[in-house]
């Protein structure tokens, strides 16, 4: 039997995968990770993952592995060390910009380009209430127009269990800009160049 395993973004969850499986038909099992396991973010020993995926995908020569974002590193290496049998990846952010990529960007653009995020920056001084109300908005301003309404809507319900980790980012990447310390690599450390790791799939 084929088996799909899903694997979300950061900061989200299996809901974002809940017009999938319907899709696929009853042939095929479907897998999502979270249901089963925490998402191992920012640990940078992979052995509890590639065992948490040994248990969850009994035949890996005829299994796919799934996943969005940051979690794309993940699923390459999990079909590196042989768990899956294909690879598919949806909208994949890179774990570093090489330095080939990088270029002088004007800084007006750059605060072009956080002005809508800007609303989380103070967030975290907020009541409970108040800051999941400004972490949603800021997530539906932000995909009002990129996704349909439905999606956009279920992005703010799942954002809003996970405020307090959106937030700790904001801090912590705020705290880091202002020692001038450079930006680290998000999402799992362990997983540094994952995108070169895929062009050595066979």
């Amino acid at each position: 039997m084929p088996n799909v395993l899903f694997l979300p973004d950061l900061f989200y969850d299996h809901r974002i995968w809940a017009d999938l499986p319907a899709g696929l038909g009853a042939d095929g099992d479907v897998v999502c990770y979270d249901l089963h396991e925490p998402m191992p973010w920012g640990q940078p020993d992979s052995g509890a993952f590639l065992e948490a995926v040994r248990r969850l995908v009994p035949d890996p020569g005829r299994s796919v592995v799934a996943a969005a974002g940051l979690a794309a590193g993940l699923a390459v290496q999990a079909a590196r060390c042989g768990l899956a049998g294909g690879l598919v990846l949806f909208q994949p952010a890179p774990d570093r910009m090489p330095p080939e990529a990088v270029t002088d960007v004007p800084v007006e653009d750059l605060l072009a380009a956080a002005a809508p995020w800007a609303g989380l920056l103070d967030a975290a001084a907020e009541t409970a209430a108040r800051r999941t109300e400004l972490v949603t908005r800021t997530w539906r301003d932000v995909y009002a127009g990129r996704l349909a309404a439905p999606d956009a809507e279920l992005a703010c319900q799942v954002i809003a269990g996970r405020v307090d980790q959106v937030l700790a980012m904001v801090a912590a990447v705020r705290a880091a800009a202002a020692a001038g310390a450079p930006p680290r690599s998000r999402g799992c450390p362990g997983w540094t160049g994952w995108v070169r790791s895929a062009c050595r799939l066979p």
